[in-house]
């Protein structure tokens, strides 16, 4: 979660101990706890999906296998990428902002990605034996 000058961006999950629910990605206003979006962002899947990367008024997350962007005054949302593959058996990818660029990494992946969503390089690593 992060506390923004729009509210509190929160992403999170159903409850593990009951059937159905969907993780998401939402908005919500500080001083009242209501919706700060008029719908959560539900394209996240909590098995493999980086943190958020909050730049300004853009949000970034790297979920289902590809990039998202969305605006975080109403939570419009576009996919950048899908051109950054890592293996099946990568987990935990992590997102962060180096200049105007964005590093996404796993445990043997590693590219790097402007913020339009064109791919600037990606590197794989192979696991060692």
């Amino acid at each position: 979660m992060e506390l923004t000058l729009k509210g509190i961006l929160l992403w999170g999950g159903p409850n593990p101990g009951r059937a159905g629910g969907h993780d998401y990605l939402k908005l919500i206003d500080s001083g009242t706890g209501n919706r700060g979006w008029k719908r959560d962002f539900r394209k996240v899947d909590h098995k493999f999906t980086s943190n958020f990367v909050l730049t300004g008024d853009k949000v970034f997350i790297y979920s289902t296998r590809k990039l998202w962007y969305l605006e975080l005054a109403n939570g419009a949302n576009k996919m950048l990428t899908n051109s950054v593959k890592f293996d099946k058996n990568e987990f935990g990818p992590v997102l962060e902002r180096c200049d105007s660029f964005l590093i996404l990494s796993g445990n043997n992946c590693l590219a790097k990605i402007r913020q339009s969503g064109e791919q600037v390089y990606a590197s794989r690593f192979p696991t060692p034996s």
